[in-house]
């Protein structure tokens, strides 16, 4: 069923979600090895997305085109669900004391390179969270960024801004700043109806 989603985005999700439903790499072991507090196999390419515009990766199937894309995993019924609740994990052992180190995140997620995807991821659905209107969304994910000192990813704002095509986020860079936004008038655009697995 397309749901109003273009045929290129719904096969998007159907390939996140069959990666996350994968009995090896999927879903259930991420979210086990995270509330373990450290990251151990492959996977976050399905797990927390990256914007393709931002970061070419070596699974790029997974990778998300643009920021409608984004905003169409965040309200699927399955990965948005799975979205918040693996990150509420991760933010959870950002904030204990287990990891205090200015290394956290990249104790948690098992390396620099995904500690600056889950970054990328978070800045991405920070945004998409003021877009939509998300207040408890949007508090997640700027908790999430916290481990980052507030900063938002340069690399994603400058996207956002530019070929993203959402001028107003010009010379936003902090978390703060983002949690202080209001939905745009006019988010119709965003608010395509939620993909709803068949």
């Amino acid at each position: 069923r397309n749901n109003g989603l273009d045929f290129a985005t719904e096969a998007l999700l159907r390939e996140i979600q069959a990666a996350q439903d994968s009995p090896k790499n999927g879903y259930a072991r991420a979210l086990g090895e995270i509330r373990a507090g450290c990251k151990q196999s492959c996977w976050i390419w399905w797990i927390w997305p990256s914007l393709a515009p931002v970061r070419a990766t070596s699974r790029p199937q997974y990778s998300m085109p643009d920021l409608g894309a984004a905003f169409q995993v965040m309200q699927h019924e399955v990965l948005g669900a799975r979205l918040r609740e693996i990150t509420s994990v991760a933010v959870e052992h950002l904030r204990s004391g287990t990891l205090k180190s200015p290394a956290a995140p990249t104790v948690l997620f098992g390396s620099s390179i995904d500690a600056t995807k889950f970054h990328e991821s978070a800045t991405c659905f920070a945004v998409g969270s003021v877009e939509l209107g998300l207040e408890e969304d949007l508090r997640l994910w700027t908790a999430a960024l916290e481990a980052f000192g507030g900063h938002l990813e340069e690399s994603t704002m400058a996207y956002v801004a530019g070929d993203g095509g959402r001028q107003r986020y010009r010379g936003v860079t902090t978390s703060a700043q983002l949690l202080a936004m209001k939905p745009p008038m006019d988010n119709a655009s965003c608010l395509l109806p939620p993909c709803i697995p068949n």
